[in-house]
C-alpha cells in the first residue's frame, strides 16, 4: 500500500483503509499470527486514530507498549475493547530524533532511487491516485475517476475532493511517488511537468500504468519536505453548470 506521506496527521482515515486493505491481503493466506506495529503518532487527534485503526481491524489482542503505564491511550483502548483484550508492557522503547528519523528517509529514499534513469509519460495516457482517490486528465467515467487539473499558481497546496485534483505545477518537481499498476512495481521522483503533457520521473522501472502521487517533495539531497493540502470544498471548488439550479 502507497498512501504517500511520512505522517499519518490530516490523513488517518487514508492509513486506516490502506492498514486494513493489506490485512485483508495476508489474512487471505490464513496466517498463523499477524502482528501490526503502528505508528507512533499519539498526540493530539492520535489517541482516536489508534482507537479508530484498532476498530477497523477487530484485534484478538492489543499489545500496549510504553514506560507511561497509565495514559489516555490506554484508557481509550480499555474502554473500547475491554482490559482482558489490552495487554500492557512496559518498554523502554526507541526514541529517536527528528534528525535521526530524516536520516533514515533519506537513506531509504537514496535506496529506491540509486539505480534509476529518466522515464517519460505523457500525462493524458496515464492514471493517477492520490490519497486512495483515482484522478486522470480525461477521466472516462466521472463516477468512479476524478479529473485532475495542472495549473500555473504561486501557492503550492494541493487542493482535492472526490471529484477534482488541483496541482500546481511546481509542486510535481521533486515530489516522490509510487509506480506501477493497481500494484506498486516501484518508486520514483518527478523531474518536471512542462505544459505540453509531458512528465519526467528519476526511477529504475522501465514501464508503469499509474503514478502514485504523494505530499512527499525531496529536494536535490533527497531531504523530504511535507507538501501542503487541503480538501476541496463548496469555497474552494466553483460549481459546475450542471449543479446550479
Amino acid at each position: 500500500e502507497f498512501v504517500g506521506s511520512t505522517s499519518p496527521m490530516g490523513i488517518e482515515r487514508v492509513v486506516i483503509m490502506a492498514v486494513r486493505r493489506a490485512v485483508e491481503r495476508i489474512s487471505d493466506q490464513q496466517p498463523d499470527l499477524l502482528l501490526i506495529n503502528t505508528d507512533g503518532y499519539v498526540d493530539g487527534d492520535g489517541v482516536e486514530y489508534k482507537v479508530k485503526i484498532s476498530e477497523s481491524l477487530s484485534p484478538d489482542l492489543i499489545l500496549y507498549i510504553s514506560t507511561e503505564p497509565r495514559s489516555r491511550l490506554r484508557e481509550r483502548l480499555i474502554e473500547r475493547f475491554g482490559v482482558e483484550k489490552v495487554l500492557t508492557l512496559e518498554g523502554a522503547g526507541i526514541e529517536k530524533s527528528s534528525s535521526e528519523r530524516a536520516e533514515r528517509r533519506t537513506s531509504q529514499f537514496h535506496r529506491y532511487l540509486k539505480h534509476g534513469k529518466v522515464a517519460r509519460c505523457k500525462l493524458s495516457e496515464c492514471k493517477f491516485t492520490f490519497l486512495d482517490r483515482e484522478y486522470a486528465i480525461n477521466p472516462e467515467n466521472i463516477s468512479t475517476t476524478g479529473k485532475l487539473e495542472i495549473c500555473d499558481a504561486s501557492d503550492l497546496t494541493i487542493l482535492s475532493s472526490e471529484r477534482k485534483l488541483i496541482l500546481p505545477r511546481r509542486v510535481l518537481g521533486g515530489m516522490f511517488v509510487g509506480l506501477g499498476g493497481e500494484v506498486i512495481g516501484g518508486f520514483g521522483c518527478v523531474i518536471r511537468c512542462d505544459e505540453g503533457d509531458n512528465m519526467e520521473i528519476w526511477t529504475p522501472l522501465h514501464t508503469f500504468q499509474k503514478i502514485h502521487l504523494s505530499l512527499i517533495r525531496l529536494n536535490e539531497k533527497l531531504r523530504d519536505e511535507r507538501i501542503p493540502h487541503r480538501d476541496l470544498n463548496l469555497y474552494t471548488e466553483p460549481l459546475d453548470k450542471e449543479d446550479m439550479c
